[in-house]
């Protein structure tokens, strides 16, 4: 025990002592961290997010010194929570996760920046000329499920951006419930309650609320899809069926954010672990498929026949030279116009096989800085939770209004690092007693690690992990419902 609190205290102090450096001489850190880009500038984007988020270490830091009080908070929480019945529980926590959605757009003026700018002209353009067009060509640079889903709603509504902000707040707590849910079938009530407890106050995930995103539709979509697929059944058929079901989610998941386009290779694997057999685990992943297939094939036929490129989406091409050449930074770095001009349909085609064909050149030139720039992506994706703000004050013009949204991202990337720590604890202690042998518990690691998978190869906006922070906030609810148990592992209760 001493020794643990000797590691608590020094790693505190550690923490701390970071942060007021990044205060007071980030100048040392810009210098010795320059090599976010191997071999390229890094953004000024990605310096700004950088130092919130060495300022925020301040939180763990605190958390660390300050275990015993942190401990007893969440003892008694838990003892607040066990009084309630689960139809007491699942109404408050929905009520305080609607109060805080409503409440950042009442606070917090839409602004229609960067990907959500262009999506809601999409959608106008989608309503006005009855296809999915930039106003001139055909398009298919971005995947047309969020577009099309706001189009639908300026049918009904007008062409009034809230209307996209309305359906956030429902989709986000369609997200806190099916957090719970999952996290319930897998591990029991404990740790559900503290999942939906985590995912109905997360600051990035109601900050995105105010912002036409597509991430909350898609990731609503894509928990649906693994709550209906590990739900258990005896019967073959059903079993079939809701598999074939899952991947109807999926596949329109898929048209939102195409990097599911190949998960079923990665559910797979769960699909074999399962008692009913390997027949009929191929037949349900076959299920899966068909179900998926039929949603995206569609689609990627009218992107063959009307962009020429036989594909979800042509942004890939050039997403992947985003994150492989000589410019490249941690995150987003603006494609150079020169090379990608994406004037016309045919210039989508063009300049998604160029995008794929000179990342690979590089990659092969320079395998080591790939490799290094990889590892540093994954870590700024997976480290970085204030992208909503940090576009904001990138663009802030009054000093008032920038030192506000400063503070506001601190904070939410304060919160985003102490749920870190519980979530790495949460993951580290179910790996060691096996508690992943749960399907759900597999299955999410094996969707954790095909993210980062993803973003080593791509680029890494720390936006980009959202969809996966309800998996996460799954781990870090088992961490925290064996601390609230008093017991120093995990439990399932």
């Amino acid at each position: 025990m001493r020794s643990a609190s000797a590691i608590r205290l020094i790693a505190g102090v550690v923490l701390l002592l970071t942060g007021a450096s990044a205060l007071m001489a980030f100048d040392l850190w810009q210098a010795k961290l320059a090599g976010l880009s191997p071999d390229g500038a890094v953004q000024p984007l990605s310096w700004l997010t950088l130092r919130i988020m060495l300022l925020s270490l301040f939180a763990p830091g605190v958390l660390l010194l300050m275990w015993e009080p942190s401990h007893k908070l969440i003892v008694r929480t838990q003892q607040y929570l066990d009084r309630l019945s689960g139809r007491t529980f699942l109404i408050g926590v929905l009520t305080v996760a609607a109060a805080m959605r409503i409440m950042v757009v009442v606070i917090m003026p839409l602004r229609l920046l960067t990907d959500w700018a262009t999506y809601h002209e999409l959608a106008v353009l989608w309503v006005t000329t009855g296809e999915y067009t930039d106003g001139h060509y055909p398009t298919g640079y971005f995947p047309p499920g969020w577009p099309f889903f706001l189009s639908r709603l300026y049918l009904i509504f007008g062409e009034n951006p809230q209307a996209g902000v309305i359906a956030n707040i429902i989709l986000g707590l369609g997200i806190v419930y099916l957090g719970y849910r999952l996290i319930h079938r897998i591990w029991g009530t404990t740790p559900a309650r503290w999942t939906a407890i985590i995912l109905a106050i997360f600051p990035s995930q109601v900050l995105a609320t105010n912002m036409l995103c597509s991430e909350i539709l898609f990731t609503f979509l894509f928990l649906l899809s693994l709550d209906i697929v590990l739900r258990q059944s005896l019967n073959q058929r059903e079993a079939l069926g809701r598999s074939f079901m899952s991947g109807l989610l999926l596949g329109l998941a898929t048209l939102v954010r195409s990097i599911t386009l190949v998960f079923p290779l990665v559910i797979l694997p769960f699909f074999l672990r399962q008692p009913t057999g390997n027949k009929v685990a191929v037949f349900r992943w076959l299920a899966l498929v068909i179900g998926l297939s039929l949603v995206t094939v569609p689609w990627i036929v009218r992107n063959y026949n009307r962009v020429g490129r036989a594909t979800i989406s042509t942004n890939g091409g050039v997403n992947f030279y985003i994150g492989n050449n000589l410019r490249s930074g941690a995150g987003y770095s603006q494609p150079d116009p020169a090379i990608f001009p994406m004037l016309t349909a045919a210039d989508e085609a063009h300049d998604d096989r160029l995008g794929y064909k000179l990342g690979w050149e590089y990659i092969c030139q320079k395998p080591v800085a790939f490799f290094k720039r990889g590892v540093v992506k994954v870590a700024f994706m997976m480290a970085s939770d204030s992208r909503e703000l940090d576009y904001e004050l990138m663009v802030s013009a009054s000093a008032a209004r920038f030192a506000f949204l400063a503070l506001f991202a601190m904070l939410a990337q304060s919160f985003y690092f102490i749920f870190i720590v519980f979530a790495a604890w949460g993951i580290g202690k179910s790996i060691t007693l096996q508690n992943l042998r749960k399907a759900g518990g597999y299955l999410f690691l094996l969707i954790i690690l095909y993210w980062l998978a993803v973003h080593f190869v791509f680029f890494g906006d720390g936006r980009f992990h959202f969809p996966i922070v309800p998996l996460l906030a799954g781990f870090a609810g088992l961490a925290i419902a064996g601390i609230a148990r008093g017991r120093g592992h995990i439990i399932t209760q």
